[in-house]
């Protein structure tokens, strides 16, 4: 009987914590780093190390993507340009080329050694290429979109 207990307390602990409404993660300075709300769908916010909001992409309620934005380090949307990703070590883990607020262009990303992992390219804010590569750098995977 206290085997079935301790099982059901596990399992009622287990279940309240996968629902928890808020997730944050902290730099090693004690600075936000990101933080994922999942009230109403998926909010999920990056900060840079001094607490600078930089990326945010929002989730409805099914997991459908909605919408993403990048910011500059001063917390204003970047429209046009190359936004910079880092993560919790500083790292370079993302480079996108955006225009009129979407990505265009290559959105590349980076592994903890720093080697290109996977890209995708878009024109107009629609998707063309999908691509993953090995650590030696050789294209693994590529789609191009319909």
């Amino acid at each position: 009987m206290k085997i079935f207990l301790f099982v059901i307390c596990f399992i009622f602990l287990f279940i309240s914590a996968s629902r928890a409404e808020n997730q944050k993660v902290f730099y090693p300075n004690g600075k936000l780093f990101q933080e994922i709300d999942f009230t109403d769908g998926k909010d999920w916010k990056i900060y840079d190390s001094s607490g600078i909001l930089t990326h945010r992409q929002k989730y409805d309620s099914s997991g459908n993507f909605v919408e993403e934005t990048f910011y500059d380090q001063e917390g204003n949307v970047i429209q046009n340009g190359t936004w910079k990703g880092f993560n919790i070590d500083g790292k370079l883990s993302r480079v996108v080329t955006l225009k009129d607020g979407k990505i265009d262009g290559e959105d590349l990303h980076y592994d903890e050694q720093g080697r290109a992992n996977w890209k995708k390219v878009y024109k107009d804010g629609n998707l063309k290429l999908e691509q993953t590569f090995d650590k030696d750098g050789n294209v693994k995977y590529s789609k191009e979109a319909d």
